[in-house]
């Protein structure tokens, strides 16, 4: 699954090639791909609007558009983007396809997810979808301190914390695990027996991982999930 970095570079690459570019044409090709609204409304809401801005928050792709709506993107297990300079090369090469959207200068962006977990939100307020996250791993905020505050009195396993969504935004297994070995704390301890040291440790640990990660592109296994939109595998393990 694409956790925070695989979507941030995802983010990074299509910032590059769609910012400033007004959507001519959406398609949707399997319905439940769309959580809302309706794919038919979702396509003609869509279609005419401009690329500002692309970003993201947790693990959702965050498209903010010229006319006020908010195009969200969670790509869950399996899913992921592809750039194709025309509709008919999009068409003859690629399987799995579920969404196509073209812009303005003919550029195709697919949507392709062979487990058909991901989920598209065209919607005025991104906190509809967005507001029950927790802070990001490297918000400059969030301190040590704050961790052993918040979650010290819970009867939890830490790894089980980390992968809360409504905890810490953007975590999954490939690097909730990585987060625990470099801390040198068992995923199954619970967070009410964690020292204040092995907190700052988790801090600590939590920061370097996802900072690496950034910097390596992400992570691609042999399932191969997960690919750049150009393509590019993650670097990171």
């Amino acid at each position: 699954m694409p956790e925070l970095p695989e979507v941030e570079t995802i983010a990074h690459g299509l910032q590059a090639v769609l910012r400033g570019r007004r959507v001519c044409h959406v398609e949707v090709l399997w319905p439940r791909i769309v959580d809302r609204p309706a794919p038919s409304e979702f396509c003609e809401r869509l279609t005419g609007a401009t690329v500002e801005t692309i970003g993201r928050r947790g693990k959702y792709l965050v498209l903010s558009l010229d006319n006020g709506q908010t195009l969200l993107s969670h790509l869950r297990m399996s899913g992921r983007f592809a750039l194709r300079s025309h509709q008919a090369e999009a068409e003859a090469t690629v399987r799995h396809v579920h969404l196509r959207m073209q812009t303005d200068e003919g550029l195709c962006l697919l949507y392709i997810d062979p487990r058909k977990f991901g989920r598209f939100y065209l919607v005025d307020d991104p906190d509809e979808v967005l507001g029950h996250l927790g802070p990001e791993p490297l918000d400059p905020t969030l301190r040590p301190e704050d961790l052993h505050a918040r979650f010290a009195t819970r009867r939890i396993a830490i790894k089980q914390l980390l992968l809360d969504q409504r905890a810490i935004a953007g975590l999954g297994n490939i690097y909730a695990n990585e987060i625990l070995w470099q801390a040198q704390i068992h995923p199954r301890r619970e967070t009410c027996s964690l020292s204040t040291e092995e907190w700052q440790r988790l801090w600590q640990a939590m920061r370097q991982v996802i900072t690496e990660s950034l910097q390596a592109g992400g992570t691609t296994l042999n399932d191969r999930h997960y690919l750049s939109p150009t393509g590019e595998i993650g670097g990171f393990a």
